[in-house]
């Protein structure tokens, strides 16, 4: 489900793909591009972040607020669902 969900910051671009392949397990992910503007055609694949569940359903939605990437997992822990957060350099923060 690659493009499910979208959202950009300045330079970045973040695409989700919920329940994407990974090693025969669907884990979701979501893909980071840099972009030169917003009217660009030169987009630059920078990041794969990965999802850290089986069928979690992780990168269903992004958001980038405040510097901050936050991307929903609803069907993590069985359907109790999380929310991660990402710094700028892409690492988890513990909510």
């Amino acid at each position: 489900r690659f493009g499910f969900s979208f959202t950009f910051s300045n330079d970045l671009l973040f695409v989700s793909a919920f329940n994407d392949i990974n090693e025969q397990s669907q884990y979701g992910k979501v893909y980071v591009y840099s972009f030169d503007n917003l009217f660009s055609n030169n987009m630059n694949y920078i990041n794969i972040i990965e999802g850290h569940q089986f069928i979690s359903q992780f990168g269903y939605d992004v958001n980038y607020y405040n510097n901050h990437l936050y991307v929903s997992e609803p069907m993590y822990n069985h359907g109790t669902g999380l929310i991660n957060k990402y710094d700028n350099n892409f690492n988890l923060i513990k909510c």
